[in-house]
């Protein structure tokens, strides 16, 4: 659990920081983070509880639903109404499912 918390905070911080450089870079750094980011404390599927599996898919979802919403956010106010929403959309679905690949470590969705 510790481990997930800290690839996600360090995730959050270099999303952050790519923000004050360029305003989509979010959409490209967040995912990408999460890839460079080395897997810690993961746990064995079989010795994993079924409540603290699923504390570990709420966050990963709320983290996800926070992320698409921003970058939905961010992209409409920069690029205009219809299109940056779309675009923003399409793009955060794509990095948050990048995201939900790498974490398969953490969340087993194939083995539960």
């Amino acid at each position: 659990m510790i481990g997930i918390l800290i690839k996600t905070l360090i995730a959050i911080t270099v999303g952050a920081i790519s923000f004050t450089i360029r305003w989509w870079l979010p959409v490209i750094v967040f995912p990408a983070s999460f890839m460079l980011i080395p897997s810690l404390m993961c746990g064995d599927p079989h010795q994993i509880t079924k409540l603290a599996l699923e504390i570990r898919r709420a966050i990963f979802y709320l983290i996800s639903v926070i992320f698409i919403g921003l970058m939905i956010y961010i992209f409409q106010i920069n690029i205009g109404s219809l299109y940056g929403w779309l675009i923003g959309m399409l793009l955060s679905w794509l990095g948050v499912g990048s995201i939900a690949a790498d974490l398969e470590k953490y969340l087993f969705f194939r083995s539960h």
